[in-house]
């Protein structure tokens, strides 16, 4: 008999099995008030803990968040734990959970709901998870080119595994990939993840050499700040 069973997927399949018998620790906690939430290594407890507590400090009810992965020109996943941690904020995107070829395709509304957001946790969690499939294929770099526009990185933890954006009146005019070129550690627990043919650099978002962001009015009007908010920029 012939079994063709994925190493990747057994790999896990095992290590949450032991778990559940008791015969490994459990995984790495995050946690919020009285929200609690799992991961799978050191590295991205300690990257989802570190955003979590930043935009705590930052963000007031009722604002908009967009979660998804750094590259929103391949949208594989997005980890929609951070919206069960953030009860008040709003997600921002009609793709809550995001797959390729829909959340990514030519003409989906994903740029329109960046566009919409306050706030964006972009992750480098499965950027080296590639499949000969179409998950490996990149869509449209429309939403990309919105967080460049209109976006300010406020937030990098643990070497771009996790990437914090705010809405700024002018963006950083760099895309996230860019952003996230040199991550530290994926949950396959590999030191450097694989590349896949990307788009031309014409169809990427350059750097702006020495820009800096133009505070929104919040940041600079008192009034318009949460009680007891210290801005951080």
């Amino acid at each position: 008999m012939l079994v063709v069973n994925p190493f990747f997927t057994y790999r896990y399949y095992l290590l949450q099995s032991r778990v559940a018998v008791g015969n490994k620790p459990g995984g790495f906690e995050v946690a919020r008030g009285d929200r609690r939430f799992y991961f799978g290594n050191q590295a991205l407890q300690n990257s989802s803990q570190a955003v979590m507590d930043d935009l705590d400090r930052l963000s007031q009810p009722g604002e908009r968040l967009l979660v998804g992965p750094a590259d929103l020109s391949r949208t594989i996943y997005s980890d929609a734990a951070f919206y069960y941690m953030f009860p008040e904020l709003t997600p921002a995107t009609f793709f809550i959970e995001m797959d390729p070829g829909l959340a990514d395709q030519e003409g989906s509304r994903l740029a329109d709901d960046v566009a919409s957001a306050d706030w964006l946790i972009l992750t480098n969690f499965w950027t080296g998870w590639y499949e000969p499939n179409a998950s490996s294929e990149f869509g449209s770099d429309a939403p990309n080119q919105v967080v460049a526009d209109q976006f300010c990185l406020v937030g990098n933890y643990e070497n771009a595994l996790v990437l914090l954006y705010q809405r700024c009146e002018v963006g950083d005019g760099i895309s996230p990939p860019a952003s996230a070129s040199a991550p530290n550690a994926a949950p396959t627990s590999n030191a450097n993840w694989p590349s896949a043919p990307r788009k031309a650099d014409g169809d990427r978002v350059p750097a702006v050499a020495g820009h800096r962001r133009t505070p929104l009015a919040r940041d600079t009007d008192p009034g318009a700040q949460h009680p007891n908010r210290k801005r951080q920029f």
